[in-house]
């Protein structure tokens, strides 16, 4: 699984293990929120550059970063984001895969 390439060691092995060792590895050490948070941290700044006046012209109709959430949410694959006022962005089709999905974990 996904825990920056170290699978479980201070989990135990033996007769001595702390169970259930997945939510050890996956949610103590906060690996899985730590990917969501860069990764929609990096969504916020690219809208925020858009929004802002989007000096490096970049063509929001071609944007393919998506957010991300730890989560399977059918529902979030394809959005529209920015409704309302224009202090809440610029309307444009957006969505959410799931975080091990996303450009962060596989560089990781």
């Amino acid at each position: 699984g996904p825990v920056m390439g170290i699978k479980g060691g201070a989990a135990g092995g033996g007769y001595a293990q702390v169970l259930p060792m997945e939510d050890i590895n996956l949610h103590f050490t906060g690996d899985m929120h730590a990917i969501t948070t860069a990764n929609n941290a990096l969504s916020a700044l690219l809208d925020n550059h858009i929004h802002q006046g989007n000096e490096l012209d970049i063509d929001q109709r071609r944007v393919i970063w998506k957010r991300v959430v730890d989560l399977n949410d059918r529902a979030l694959r394809q959005v529209i984001v920015g409704l309302g006022s224009p202090v809440n962005g610029i309307p444009r089709e957006d969505g959410f895969d799931i975080t091990v999905a996303s450009e962060i974990m596989a560089i990781l």
